[in-house]
């Protein structure tokens, strides 16, 4: 289970929205600043502990320009839309690669397929090694 990954979905969808339509109230305010630097900080231990995966460019990088436009109100243009269709491209990359734990994989072919979990010991890296039996 990838917990920063799921984390850093989430807290983009409750930020947009449930936070980002009161943006004069101090209270939503407050709450809105305490879950960027949740979200910011989900973002960089997910991408370090975890990696970044395809799915999450998407809706990153959509978060960060619609939040650069809502929080410094250069723009004309409204990037909420552009997030939302991040939001959908993040999420069908996500239901299309799905967690990538090989739970749906079907080994076909002519021999039968051995499936051994390794750590290694220099780095503690898990590997998933298939051989042929």
């Amino acid at each position: 289970m990838r917990f920063y990954e799921k984390l850093n979905l989430v807290l983009c969808f409750a930020h947009f929205t449930v936070l980002m339509p009161d943006k004069n109230d101090e209270g939503y305010q407050k709450a809105a600043h305490v879950m960027i630097c949740i979200n910011l900080a989900s973002i960089i231990f997910g991408s370090m502990l975890e990696g970044l995966r395809l799915h999450q460019i998407p809706v990153n990088v959509f978060y960060f320009m619609n939040l650069s436009n809502y929080y410094l109100e250069y723009s004309s243009v409204n990037f909420e839309g552009f997030w939302y269709f991040g939001a959908f491209m993040s999420f069908y990359l996500w239901f299309w690669f799905s967690e990538g734990d090989t739970s749906r994989l079907t080994p076909t072919g002519r021999w039968e397929v051995g499936y051994r979990e390794v750590k290694t010991k220099v780095y503690g890296n898990d590997c998933a090694v298939y051989y042929p039996i």
